[in-house]
């Protein structure tokens, strides 16, 4: 079996994305939901790849070290999306519904796999639900990379 390179860091760096098409999708259900409590393990794998058609779950949280291999427990639940344009998304890829940057990809959490993945993105106070947000089913989400300020 092969070893994992973000596991073993056998690779000569942390980031080796350097550019990407961006992934699009559009929401398909608003949550209104929060916990304090919700220890999201975030894995440590800095990449993931999501195809067209496949539905995700998107997390907020406002806990400013939330970050690959972090455990993250104050959250807020913005919506589930339809992925419209395939590809990478990665920890540090900027998230915006409807044009409007909401945050940074935190990273990802697979305590629903197979069935749906859960999208962590780090957002500034205060932490407020899709609901509280105003989302609605049909508002686009966009994940992008923007290589000059791309934080992990």
């Amino acid at each position: 079996m092969s070893i994992d390179p973000h596991v073993t860091k056998v690779l000569d760096s942390d980031f080796p994305y350097i550019d990407k098409s961006p992934v699009v999708g559009r929401l398909v259900c608003i949550l209104h939901t929060h916990s304090d409590r919700r220890q999201l393990q975030l894995a440590v794998h800095p990449s993931r790849a999501v195809v067209k058609h496949e539905v995700h779950e998107v997390i907020l949280t406002s806990e400013p070290d939330a970050g690959v291999g972090k455990v993250v427990d104050r959250v807020a639940h913005l919506a589930y999306f339809e992925v419209l344009e395939g590809g990478i998304v990665l920890a540090g890829d900027k998230v915006e519904v409807n044009g409007q940057e909401i945050g940074r990809l935190a990273g990802f959490d697979y305590t629903h796999s197979p069935n749906h993945m859960n999208l962590c993105v780090r957002v500034p106070e205060p932490l407020r639900s899709g609901y509280e947000m105003g989302f609605q089913v049909g508002m686009s989400i966009t994940f992008s990379l923007e290589p000059s300020e791309h934080t992990r």
